[in-house]
């Protein structure tokens, strides 16, 4: 996530420009190093972000589903850990199909 944003993100990003305002190349994720591909034409972003905080958080997705008509569930784990010396913003993206991005959207954390 760039540094200027302030705001929280949209639920769900189905552009390269509008993914573009809020988010930068991170190579460290794909294979060899490289950013993941997303063709936008196939895939949207469901962004989970956690905001800014001075506490040790990590994001695991534990699920997505269609509960029912026109509705996106996306079921994560939040994982705090110690106080820091500095601010983080956990963040994860969820890649799916792009048919989903007029979906209602639900994140539901879950234990």
């Amino acid at each position: 996530m760039k540094n200027t944003v302030t705001d929280r993100v949209p639920g769900t990003i189905s552009s390269k420009a509008l993914f573009d305002e809020y988010f930068g190349a991170a190579a460290l994720m794909g294979e060899g190093g490289l950013p993941t591909e997303i063709d936008f034409s196939k895939q949207c972003v469901i962004p989970i972000d956690k905001g800014i905080t001075d506490i040790d958080t990590s994001i695991e997705v534990v699920g997505v589903d269609i509960p029912s008509k026109n509705h996106i569930r996306v079921c994560y784990r939040v994982k705090e850990g110690d106080k820091l010396s500095f601010t983080m913003r956990p963040c994860v993206l969820v890649l799916v199909d792009s048919k989903y991005s007029g979906y209602d959207l639900e994140l539901k954390v879950v234990e």
